[in-house]
């Protein structure tokens, strides 16, 4: 390539990340993760058998979501990011999930949706964007992505794990 020119595969621009440095985690790191997640999403107001979306793509947050959402004793609905806006909305409609676990790329589709359908979301869990410099602009952007729409509020996965570890015992 002549790195100007985007890849494309099967007629789509594929995209280049630059990751941060890897952290390992230890089984013993992830099992208390997860626990404060639980104790968080309980906290957040999330009761006993009820649905959580997940539209996320695959990471060591999407693992530990999994995780907490057994242990808390709720249903894990997966909704494959690759659906359309249509096939999303069909999906959070036929299992009534009220809460969505996201990416911090996939905001804008969830925005999207909980805009052009009415389904009641009363929470978006989303999992923090991954960038260590940002612009001002880039900020602002960021505000407007979090921004609630109606009565659905936008949290990040990181105040729901920390609201668990601190106040999870209450």
């Amino acid at each position: 390539t002549d790195g100007v020119t985007p890849l494309k595969s099967d007629g789509k621009i594929i995209k280049k990340r630059e990751l941060s440095d890897y952290g390992w985690l230890t089984y013993e790191q992830l099992f208390e993760r997860k626990n404060m997640i639980a104790k968080g999403l309980l906290r957040a107001g999330i009761k006993h058998n009820e649905p959580i979306a997940i539209l996320c793509e695959t990471c060591a947050e999407y693992l530990m979501m999994e995780f907490a959402i057994a242990r808390a004793g709720f249903v894990q609905v997966n909704v494959f990011a690759t659906l359309g806006e249509s096939g999303i909305a069909h999906a959070i409609k036929e299992t009534n999930s009220k809460y969505i676990f996201t990416s911090w790329e996939l905001l804008p589709k969830v925005r999207s949706i909980i805009s052009h359908y009415d389904f009641g979301i009363n929470k978006v869990i989303y999992i923090n964007r991954r960038v260590e410099q940002t612009t001002e602009e880039m900020d602002n952007e960021a505000a407007e992505l979090i921004k609630p729409i109606g009565s659905t509020e936008f949290v990040s996965l990181e105040t729901i794990e920390n609201d668990g570890q601190t106040r999870g015992d209450e």
